[in-house]
């Protein structure tokens, strides 16, 4: 084959419209599996109590299907595990019932009608599985999964909107012992189960592609417990249902569940490059990762609005001269908080114009002003938002991700309101200012305390310095690093402790391909092109190419001009493909009437975009895969 035959294939000139005469197949393969998270690692505020002893633990939210999905698994927090305060009975290594209910519509309102719940049959669930109890923080997950005529299978469930109900029976239940694989037998402390939760008010939404998540709550004492004899019984006491509390909950499924008509993205396209560089996790690894370290984000600027390169190396931790020479920030009225006093709270500060006379460069944009948060992290810009997603912490990315840019040198729950120092020096020992958290507790305690220091210059130029000591308050993940914020990728998290050099992209990200609806025959749909942004730049148009087949792993292109670019699509079996115009570089469009001879064909989709890249001479960029699952 000539060495241009892949880029032919795929950027071929338009041809007559798709007459389809392949074999029906029932759905597209490979379905890549999903995962919706609510938070990684799990958030941490509190953990379930209840004082009947037996009760069951109910876990409720809402739930948009876009298309119908197969729930194969899920995973929740258990806190059983012989600690908290009071001690909750050490049950790990225990199998406990999992019933699953769906509600048609929303669970707001009937939370206290056991008896309504279940779509295949009222007051019965409509799957049921096992939950292996792990030590937290690790995942407790809920596998074998059985339909409600107890025959092994995942949960089915159409598009639609529901409510749903996680009921967790107490292993005090008779039936326990008798769960297929029992690991513990006898039993070990049965009893009820204990769960993590995080606190977020307004409650926080989750989605992707397929899902969304919203209107979590916990009823702590549930519809059930079990009598002397081990028997299940209507709980007596069932508790309302708590709604200003954050599920921890993993649900992995496949989209595209018997056949449902959906587009179904597979594989990536190219160039991912985002301007953040973070690491997150548990506190206790952090905080010895980083003690005594300092460094350097040095700000480059580039035709693509900047990057930092980062690596060790600063001036060492100086917490005397912050107390000696520094403005007492404590002493301040704080701009925002979500608390009271400088607990969850937030400081506007203008840069000085005389020292940063350009405002402070940073990866994507500059600013004039700062906003210096409690919990151990700057806002680039100014904000007075009052909310909890601002100003508090609860080691979720979405804040780091979606708000203002950030900077986080520390990023954890802590409370200086009656212990600790926080101080601005302006100007700081190297020109710009310098702020430090000194001697701060986490909130809840006044044993550990934390040190450490942001620098920033007029060049741009930031540095982290921490002391001797760092300190998490609890589960909730520490977050360390820079965000461009608005919502721009973040990319993975990194041992920040590893890094060597490390320099942050161009804030680059791959264009994505998708249909504006289902592939129902006879109906039009469009195939959009979107996220075009700095990457390609202003691009010409672009193309797509429809198949019969994909590629159970990306072929790559680097071979023919397309470094880090892959093609999804099985050549051979390229049917056509046409030409897309730009005409207002934002997204391209094409619309597809879809045929009624295509009923029951998954056809595969790609596209690329024509126009300047970094990241090949060729000057194309392709989009993920698309499978379109057609149906009626």
């Amino acid at each position: 084959m000539p060495r241009s035959a892949p880029l032919a294939a795929l950027a071929a000139a338009a041809l007559s419209p798709l007459a389809l005469t392949a074999p029906a197949a029932a759905q597209c393969t490979p379905v890549a599996p999903e995962a919706l998270r609510t938070f990684d690692p799990w958030a941490a505020a509190f953990h379930t109590w209840a004082s009947n002893q037996t009760s069951s633990l109910n876990l409720f939210f809402d739930l948009d299907v876009q298309s119908a999905i197969e729930i194969g698994s899920l995973s929740i927090p258990t806190y059983s595990q012989g600690a908290g305060s009071p001690t909750i009975p050490n049950q790990v290594g225990n199998i406990a019932e999992v019933r699953i209910y769906l509600i048609a519509g929303t669970r707001t309102g009937n939370e206290a009608n056991a008896a309504a719940w279940g779509l295949a049959q009222a007051g019965m669930p409509d799957a049921r599985g096992e939950l292996t109890i792990t030590a937290f923080p690790g995942d407790s997950p809920i596998a074998n999964l059985k339909d409600a005529n107890g025959t092994p299978a995942p949960l089915v469930v159409p598009a639609g909107t529901y409510g749903v109900c996680i009921e967790v029976l107490s292993t005090s239940w008779n039936g326990t012992a008798l769960i297929p694989g029992q690991t513990n037998v006898p039993l070990l402390n049965p009893g009820r189960i204990e769960s993590i939760v995080g606190w977020q008010n307004p409650i926080t939404s989750w989605s992707d592609a397929f899902l969304t998540l919203d209107n979590g709550g916990v009823q702590q004492s549930g519809w059930r417990a079990t009598d002397t004899g081990g028997n299940l019984i209507p709980n007596p006491n069932p508790s309302s249902v708590s709604n200003t509390l954050d599920l921890n909950l993993a649900i992995d499924y496949l989209p595209g569940a018997a056949g449902a008509t959906v587009g179904l993205p597979f594989g990536a396209g190219c160039y991912d490059s985002p301007r953040a560089v973070y690491e997150r996790g548990l506190a206790a690894s952090t905080a010895i990762d980083l003690a005594n370290t300092q460094w350097t984000l040095a700000f480059v600027p580039d035709g693509s609005g900047g990057h930092y390169d980062v690596g060790p190396g600063g001036p060492a931790f100086d917490g005397a001269s912050a107390v000696a020479n520094g403005i007492d920030v404590l002493a301040l009225t704080p701009t925002s908080s979500s608390a009271s006093g400088w607990d969850d709270a937030s400081l506007v500060y203008p840069l000085p114009a005389g020292t940063f006379a350009g405002g402070l460069p940073f990866p994507g944009g500059s600013c004039t002003a700062v906003t210096i948060n409690s919990n151990g992290r700057v806002f680039l810009g100014s904000t007075t938002d009052p909310s909890p997603q601002t100003n508090g912490h609860d080691g979720s990315l979405a804040s780091f991700r979606d708000l203002l840019p950030q900077l986080a040198p520390f990023h954890v729950d802590l409370d200086p309101t009656n212990i600790g120092e926080l101080r601005i020096e302006d100007p700081s020992p190297r020109g710009g200012i310098r702020i430090t958290w000194l001697d701060t507790p986490p909130w809840g305690t006044t044993g550990n305390r934390s040190d450490f220091q942001l620098e920033l210059l007029p060049s741009g130029e930031v540095t982290f310095v921490y002391g001797p000591r760092l300190a998490n308050p609890g589960f909730a993940p520490a977050i360390v690093g820079f965000s461009a914020g608005g919502g721009q990728s973040l990319g993975t998290s990194t041992d920040w402790s590893a890094i060597t050099q490390h320099t942050t992209g161009t804030g680059a990200s791959a264009p994505q391909l998708s249909f504006s609806g289902p592939p129902v025959i006879n109906t039009t749909i469009d195939a959009i092109v979107s996220q075009l942004g700095g990457n390609p730049a202003q691009p010409i148009g672009g193309f797509l190419a429809f198949g019969f087949a994909s590629l159970p792993t990306g072929l790559p292109l680097d071979s023919y001009g397309l470094s880090g670019c892959e093609s999804h699509l099985d050549l051979g079996l390229v049917l056509f493909s046409v030409l897309l115009a730009n005409p207002n570089n934002t997204e391209l469009r094409w619309p597809w009437t879809v045929p009624a001879a295509a009923n029951g064909v998954p056809v595969y989709l790609q596209g690329g975009v024509f126009g300047p890249t970094a990241g090949n001479a060729v000057g194309i960029t392709l989009t993920n895969g698309l499978c379109a699952q057609i149906g009626m």
